[in-house]
């Protein structure tokens, strides 16, 4: 497992807060086909988090991922996210 680093950067919707996330996104932010590497406070970027993961997903199968992940009882909880791809040389 490895081919892909995503590293996001995400803004959340108003009412999203550390205990909200932790709860209930964070444990969906991984599985058997996505390695969640790290997560954090996002410093010196409009966004409020950052995730690291790695995968062999492709781009569009991570990002239908991370919206499954970060919507809660149909309500999707990313007001913006930017993702940069990183690959091995």
């Amino acid at each position: 497992m490895g081919k892909y680093v995503y590293i996001s950067y995400i803004m959340w919707k108003e009412g999203a807060n550390v205990e909200f996330y932790n709860k209930e996104i964070k444990p969906k932010l991984k599985n058997e086909e996505v390695e969640l590497l790290h997560d954090g406070a996002a410093y010196g970027v409009l966004e409020d988090s950052v995730m690291i993961h790695r995968t062999d997903l492709d781009i569009e199968a991570f990002r239908k991922f991370r919206v499954q992940a970060c919507t809660v009882n149909g309500k999707s909880w990313i007001e913006r996210a930017r993702t940069i791809i990183s690959t091995p040389f």
